[in-house]
C-alpha cells in the first residue's frame, strides 16, 4: 500500500482561517512581533537598531479580550517612538492586524494563486485594498527570491504569455498571425529554469524565472550563464534558442525531441519545467485573467515560491511569508498605488542586462 501524499496529511495543514479568527488580540499582536523580531518581549528600534526590551508608550489600546496591547514603544537608547509596523511593508496600515494575518493565510493556502476579487470577498475589504495587498506580498517575495546559481541537472523551458490578438470580424480582413508584425506587441516569454532533485520522487528543488521578449539564443545563453553553475547538465527541448548551449564549453546540453517523444530512453525530459507552466497558466487563466506585462515577473515568482516550498506545511509558509513582509521596507512600487505611484519598470530583461547584473525592475 502506497504512503499518503504529504499534502494530504495532517502535518501539511497546521493553520487555517478559523485559527486566525479564534486567536485573541494579544496573540495576533505577538505573532506579528515574532514575525518582525523573532521575540515576543524584545524589539529592535528601527532608528538605532538596538535590540532590547523597550518601554511601552502610555498610549496602549485594549483588545477584545480585555488585555492591554501596546501601541507604541519608546526606545531606551535614542528615545524615539516606533510601532509594530514602522518601516515595514505594512507601514501606516489601516487594516486590523487580524485581517492582515487572514490575508497571508489565504495567500499561502491558495495552491493555484489568488485573485484580488476573491480576497476582497473573503476578508471584507475593497477590491483596491485587496489588489495592493496581494501585490505587496508578491513584490516582497520577488525581492527575497534566492538567485544562487542552479546546479546538477537543470531543466529549462519557455512559456509565452500575452499572445492573444483579436481577430477581425470579416475573414477577408484577417491578418496572418504567424508574422511578427501582426502579433501582440506585449507578447513575451517566461524562461523557467528548475534544478532537478537528486530524489526523483521530489521533482525539483529550486526554480528561477526570467522574463524575455522572445526565446532567442543570445538572451537564453545569457540567462543560463548567470543562473546555472558551470558543469551542470542542461535539459531542453529542440527549440533553436537552445542550440548555442550545445557548443558551450561550460555545460552538458541534452535535448529531448518532443515531435517524437515526451522523454528519451535516457530519461531526458522537461517534466518539471512543464509542471511549472501548468501551475502558472492555472494562475493566469483561472484566477488573474488580466495580466499587465510589467507585473509578469511577480506572478512568475509567485509560482516559484509555491513550487519550491510545496513540500512544507502551510503553517511554515505562513510564518515564512509573514517574516519576509515584516523585515522589508515599504514597497516603492505599490505604496500609494491608487494615488498614482506606479513607478515599476517593465519586467522584460535583455542579454546585456543579464551580463551586467542590471536586472532589478524597480526605479
Amino acid at each position: 500500500m502506497k504512503g499518503q501524499h504529504f499534502l494530504l496529511s495532517p502535518e501539511a495543514r497546521t493553520i487555517s482561517l478559523s485559527d486566525v479568527f479564534s486567536w485573541s488580540e494579544n496573540k495576533v499582536f505577538r505573532t506579528f512581533c515574532e514575525f518582525r523580531w523573532g521575540s515576543k518581549t524584545k524589539q529592535a528600534c528601527p532608528r538605532c537598531a538596538v535590540f532590547d526590551t523597550h518601554q511601552f508608550f502610555k498610549g496602549t489600546k485594549v483588545g477584545m479580550d480585555g488585555k492591554s496591547v501596546p501601541g507604541l514603544w519608546r526606545c531606551k537608547h535614542c528615545h524615539g517612538f516606533f510601532s509594530l509596523t514602522s518601516g515595514t511593508v505594512f507601514n501606516s496600515h489601516k487594516l486590523p492586524l487580524r485581517t492582515l494575518l487572514a490575508a497571508i493565510v489565504l495567500f499561502v493556502n491558495s495552491v493555484k494563486g489568488l485573485s484580488a476579487l476573491q480576497m476582497c470577498r473573503e476578508i471584507g475589504v475593497s477590491y483596491k485594498t485587496a489588489y495592493v495587498l496581494l501585490q505587496k506580498v508578491r513584490d516582497t517575495l520577488f525581492k527575497e527570491r534566492i538567485l544562487n546559481p542552479l546546479e546538477g541537472v537543470v531543466e529549462i523551458d519557455g512559456g509565452y504569455l500575452k499572445t492573444a490578438v483579436r481577430k477581425a470580424n470579416k475573414k477577408t480582413d484577417r491578418k496572418d498571425l504567424r508574422l511578427e508584425p501582426n502579433q501582440n506587441p506585449l507578447k513575451c516569454v517566461v524562461l523557467a529554469m528548475r534544478q532537478r532533485s537528486k530524489d526523483f520522487a521530489r521533482g525539483a528543488d529550486r526554480s528561477i524565472t526570467v522574463i524575455l521578449k522572445s526565446e532567442n539564443p543570445e538572451d537564453v545563453q545569457a540567462a543560463v550563464e548567470r543562473y546555472v553553475r558551470p558543469g551542470s547538465h542542461v535539459f531542453t527541448d529542440g527549440h533553436n534558442a537552445y542550440s548555442a548551449l550545445s557548443k558551450h564549453p561550460d555545460y552538458i546540453h541534452e535535448v529531448v525531441n518532443h515531435e517524437e517523444e515526451y522523454q528519451s530512453d535516457d530519461g531526458i525530459n522537461q517534466n518539471q519545467a512543464e509542471s511549472f507552466f501548468s501551475r502558472m497558466r492555472r494562475l493566469v487563466d483561472g484566477q488573474i485573467h488580466k495580466l499587465a506585462q510589467k507585473h509578469i515577473d511577480l506572478y512568475a515568482n509567485e509560482i516559484v515560491f509555491r513550487e519550491d516550498w510545496r513540500r512544507t506545511s502551510n503553517g511554515f509558509q505562513f510564518r515564512l511569508v509573514g517574516q519576509k513582509l515584516m523585515r522589508n521596507e515599504p514597497s516603492r512600487s505599490f505604496a500609494k498605488y491608487w494615488q498614482g505611484n506606479k513607478k515599476r519598470n517593465p519586467a522584460i530583461v535583455t542579454a546585456a542586462a543579464l551580463r551586467t547584473g542590471n536586472v532589478h525592475p524597480f526605479v
